[in-house]
């Protein structure tokens, strides 16, 4: 009997639990490693802070040569869409001193990067058109890299023009069929109907039918149908 006693009086070694298990292993991580945890914090902290930076900087260089694009533009004897004016009706135009100005719209390009880069080699390309510099005129328009959206389109689209005032038909067709299908909404229309535009000028009646009937299959709800089926029996009745 003393035996059995004894025996129910002996303590058996506690199993630790798991949950304290775990809370040990983490306190071991934490000790051993916890200037490593620190220096990571300190590395994101940086990295975050430096992004802002780096982002708030970008934003003043695009404000800063949106300026000067204003600014150079100033020096023209008239804005870009009564020079344009002038010149299609034949009037006399100040050729070298727009030409100066694309120039220097370029040389704000190369010095910038971005949106704002885009903008003032688009604007010179139209300056350089104005003055009669088809060759400056390309080379700006063809260094407009990075260009996106309603830029690339801008860019693409006046190439195109380009193309055709040099007699560079199939390279004119193939910008705008890239456009067409590469873009959405209106700018895809707008391509469309561009394309149906260079078939005509280019005397390929039948392949601007075919574009203007695709244009309504892609686009029967578009406002600009009717003028586009006007396109159709015109062409058509050629």
């Amino acid at each position: 009997m003393a035996e059995d006693q004894q025996d129910d009086l002996e303590l058996k070694t506690a199993d630790a639990g798991t949950a304290f298990r775990a809370e040990m292993f983490a306190t071991q991580i934490l000790l051993g490693y916890w200037k490593h945890a620190l220096a990571a914090v300190i590395i994101a902290l940086i990295l975050i802070l430096g992004w802002g930076q780096y982002r708030d900087m970008h934003r003043r260089s695009q404000r800063s040569t949106t300026a000067r694009i204003a600014e150079t533009m100033s020096k023209l004897p008239e804005p870009l869409p009564a020079l344009a004016e002038s010149v299609a009706s034949g009037e006399e135009v100040d050729a070298a001193k727009i030409e100066a100005v694309g120039d220097e719209l370029v040389g704000l390009a190369d010095g910038s990067s971005g949106t704002a880069s885009v903008e003032a080699r688009i604007t010179a390309a139209e300056a350089f058109r104005l003055a009669g510099k088809p060759d400056k005129q390309r080379a700006a328009l063809e260094n407009a890299s990075g260009a996106s959206g309603v830029l690339a389109y801008a860019v693409e689209s006046e190439l195109a023009n380009l193309d055709l005032e040099q007699g560079l038909g199939d390279s004119a067709v193939a910008r705008l069929e890239k456009l067409s299908t590469s873009q959405s909404g209106f700018l895809a229309e707008q391509a469309a109907i561009d394309l149906g535009l260079a078939y005509e000028h280019l005397g390929r009646g039948a392949d601007a039918a075919k574009v203007y009937a695709s244009f309504m299959e892609r686009f029967p709800n578009s406002p600009r149908i009717e003028g586009v089926r006007v396109r159709q029996q015109r062409v058509a009745a050629q």
